[in-house]
């Protein structure tokens, strides 16, 4: 049933395996990978990295992994193409990375559901892979907020403390 995949899904992920990572080598490495597989002409690519490029204690696999879903989410959101951005600005002593899009976001009924591991709308496919986003960011501590206007496009935020 669904209990027992939920379950089976949770336990699959690793404790985080921390390290000092550059913001800037984590960004890099996750936009190489995405450049790999998911590029596409119709998609700009926008990114801004506060200028002190802190030194962050996390995984790196495991963040890389949920900076390129956010990024596919966004893709998906802008089926007509559009602009990806990744931004990042300190809110006090913790440090936001945010991937956003310019799609035509996510009606305020679907919001509330997108962390559901069973929750698609597929016509928005915002909704994919939030979940482990999610477990993989509160793994370390951080949080993720999601954000969106229909009509101008969906923000998710990783608010990460830094150390």
């Amino acid at each position: 049933g669904l209990m027992v995949e939920d379950i089976d899904r949770y336990t699959r992920m690793p404790e985080p395996s921390l390290s000092e990572n550059k913001l800037s080598t984590l960004v890099r490495e996750a936009l190489n990978t995405w450049n790999e597989s998911h590029a596409t002409e119709d998609v700009t690519i926008e990114t801004q990295l506060v200028p002190e490029d802190p030194t962050l204690r996390v995984d790196k696999d495991q963040m890389t992994r949920a900076l390129i879903q956010l990024m596919c989410n966004a893709q998906e959101a802008m089926p007509g193409g559009g602009t990806l951005s990744i931004l990042t600005r300190w809110e006090g002593s913790a440090l936001v990375i945010s991937v956003r899009d310019n799609g035509p976001g996510i009606a305020p009924e679907n919001l509330a559901r997108i962390f559901d591991p069973f929750f698609t709308s597929k016509t928005e496919g915002s909704g994919l892979g939030l979940t482990t986003v999610n477990r993989i960011v509160s793994d370390h501590g951080g949080e993720v907020k999601v954000s969106s206007t229909p009509g101008e496009g969906t923000e998710v935020q990783i608010i990460l403390r830094v150390q």
